[in-house]
């Protein structure tokens, strides 16, 4: 539900932002530089929150494979370990970690993600409000 709402409000920005080359600049002519840096920001957050998704999203499958092989899973984390170490992913030294610490990570790549799309949220909401003001200035 996250990445739906930050995919959606990316490519609102990505449309805002080529406006102005259909001829319908949303902000007026003169505030078009000001367009192109708030889109910017708002498709620099939805990218960001797609790499933390992408992050989420396998620790999520991570997790629930787990669960289902719970009988094995000292020899199933001893492997997983084994691979991320071999991929270059984590260093031999870090393991073997904790699955609490391990879902202290997993909620902290959540909180990062949740952070992006609260920040296309504000970003967002600050141009609906500020409309008016850009409305009416000479």
């Amino acid at each position: 539900m996250i990445d739906h709402g930050s995919s959606a409000l990316t490519l609102l920005a990505v449309l805002v932002g080529l406006s102005p080359l259909f001829g319908a600049p949303l902000f007026g002519a003169t505030a078009s530089i000001t367009q192109a840096l708030v889109c910017a920001l708002v498709i620099a957050l939805g990218l960001a929150e797609k790499v933390w998704a992408a992050r989420v999203a396998v620790d999520a499958e991570l997790f629930t494979w787990m669960s289902e092989h719970a009988d094995r899973l000292a020899e199933h984390t001893v492997e997983l370990d084994e691979a991320l170490a071999s991929l270059g992913l984590t260093s031999p030294e870090a393991s073997p970690r904790p699955w609490s610490q391990r879902r202290r990570g997993a909620l902290a790549l959540l909180r990062r993600q949740l952070l992006c799309m609260a920040g296309q949220c504000l970003v967002v909401i600050a141009v609906i409000l500020g409309l008016p003001w850009l409305a009416t200035s000479p």
